[in-house]
């Protein structure tokens, strides 16, 4: 028993996602529904967007319960543990409950879910605006930073978790540095793309446990972005190099995500973010050419979506080849065109169409365009 959003769609109930536009509505089914339904398959389910006039009804499973005598909602269902939410207004009650702050007015806490009791299943109904849709992104996950390269051998393990597995309720100063360290990054990206965002962008700092139970991400994610950027920094007493570099990285999601309504496709937005961070295809070069060459690398059409779901191999390559394609797509047409490439994602059917009147190259002229950047750059 978690937190949904649900839809009725021609009578069969749907688990759903909305956004990044308030009218829109993505519809998910764990088995085949029929073909006439239009679903696209993905991996482990099946999806189709829609807007909120094609939906009957819409409305929000929540799962209501009692924790220390205290009311809350649960988020989601770990098996021997439960991701629940604080329902009360009195702050300093939620923190004598071990709940954590998460954001203003808002506390989490992860619990053994016997400690939750008199559950009860509450249904919600929603309305929404009825306006044309707008294409969703996915949450960005981000390589872990200081790692080996994609070409050399796996990853290192996690960092052992905490043994309460709650959110990391980050020191002062720490939390201080943070946000300065936010803040001279925010100053240089914004120069950077032209662009300044105009929400606020949320960060979240997490224990190495609590990060893993909470966005359930796999193993060789070292941060998250869904709307809030989230990271891990166990053990740590001030902003690290890393932490910088995983922070900086990071709000470029953000930026990116704002500038483009969530249309940007996942290899753009992660190039961008390494490339902005100060990254370079210098150790990944030859090994890039090579699979190229030999047909066994992934082409960039096929990662325009979600990366959370790729082994980490595939990811290694996913993030170097991402990155080569926009170090080329810069040295050619310079951060302007990438400006460029941006604004034409509102009128352009495809990514591919927009690629061609912004920048005027194709998908499979861009991955000789990379080789060849690479082959000269890095000889």
């Amino acid at each position: 028993m978690r937190f949904r959003q649900m839809a009725t769609y021609r009578g069969v109930p749907y688990e759903v996602g909305v956004g990044p536009a308030e009218s829109d509505v993505v519809l998910f089914a764990a088995c085949p529904p029929p073909e006439e339904l239009g679903f696209e398959p993905a991996t482990g389910h099946w999806r189709k967007r829609v807007i909120r006039a094609e939906v009957d009804v819409l409305w929000e499973s929540r799962p209501i319960g009692t924790f220390h005598g205290e009311a809350c909602l649960v988020l989601d269902d770990l098996g021997d543990r439960l991701h629940i939410v604080y329902l009360g207004k009195d702050a300093r009650r939620a923190r004598e409950l071990g709940y954590w702050q998460v954001d203003r007015g808002v506390f989490e806490l992860l619990t053994p879910r016997d400690e939750v009791t008199s559950l009860n299943e509450e249904k919600v109904e929603k309305s929404l605006p009825r306006a044309r849709p707008e294409p969703a992104a996915p949450p960005q996950p981000s390589y872990p930073y200081g790692a080996q390269p994609w070409s050399a051998a796996p990853l290192a393990a996690p960092a052992p978790a905490d043994a309460r597995g709650r959110g990391y309720p980050a020191e002062p100063a720490l939390a201080r540095d943070v946000l300065r360290t936010l803040e001279m990054h925010f100053s240089t990206i914004e120069t950077a793309l032209n662009y300044s965002p105009p929400d606020s962008i949320g960060v979240i700092l997490y224990t190495q446990d609590a990060f893993a139970d909470i966005t359930r991400a796999p193993g060789w994610v070292g941060a998250l972005n869904d709307g809030r950027i989230r990271v891990p920094v166990q053990g740590l007493t001030s902003v690290s190099d890393q932490l910088s570099s995983e922070l900086k990285h990071e709000l470029v999601h953000s930026f990116v995500w704002q500038k483009t309504r969530g249309r940007c496709p996942g290899w753009l937005n992660e190039g961008l973010a390494q490339w902005m961070e100060g990254r370079r295809s210098d150790r990944d070069a030859a090994g890039l050419i090579a699979a190229y060459e030999q047909g066994q690398y992934i082409p960039l059409k096929n990662l325009e979506g979600s990366w959370t779901r790729l082994p980490a191999p595939a990811a290694r390559f996913a993030y170097a080849w991402s990155l080569a394609a926009v170090e080329s797509i810069i040295a050619t047409s310079g951060t302007w065109g990438i400006e460029r490439l941006f604004d034409r994602f509102d009128v352009d059917p495809s990514f591919e169409a927009a690629m061609r009147a912004s920048i005027q190259t194709s998908y499979a002229d861009l991955e000789r365009q990379t080789v060849t950047y690479l082959r000269q750059t890095y000889p």
